[in-house]
């Protein structure tokens, strides 16, 4: 991975450096073969594709959702899968903590942090985003 690119401009310009650097990693194939397994187990546990993407966008780890869909598809209660969820999830939390300061600058606001917090939780965007985040060099 290259060096920490110089300060972006704007926060479009921001946005276009990652999807510029996400483009030449080789994590773009990990998550694309990682949610291509996803789809096919939900697929095969008769879960639609609606739900599939509902659950990318709402749980995220790709291990957890392995384990929500295996769970409900075994006809698991809910709250125990949920517990799985959880339990499994607190795991990424030490990502999550050490990646936000590096993110978080003085007029950063709280609120502003919710998606990049949740963006941030796995080792996909935590590794490269350590070589990359000018508070990191």
């Amino acid at each position: 991975m290259a060096a920490a690119s110089p300060e972006a401009s704007s926060n479009l310009a921001a946005f276009a450096q990652g999807l510029a650097a996400a483009a030449r990693s080789v994590f773009l194939f990990v998550v694309f073969g990682t949610y291509v397994g996803i789809g096919a187990l939900a697929h095969d546990l008769g879960f639609g594709l609606p739900w599939a993407l509902a659950t990318t966008l709402f749980v995220w780890a790709a291990p957890n959702q392995v384990i929500l869909i295996s769970a409900l598809g075994t006809a698991m209660p809910p709250l125990a899968a949920a517990l799985a969820v959880s339990l499994s999830g607190v795991r990424l939390l030490p990502m999550v903590v050490s990646l936000l300061p590096l993110i978080k600058t003085p007029g950063t606001r709280v609120w502003s942090l919710i998606v990049p917090a949740h963006l941030t939780i796995g080792a996909n965007v935590d590794s490269p985003g350590m070589l990359t985040y000018p508070a990191a060099a």
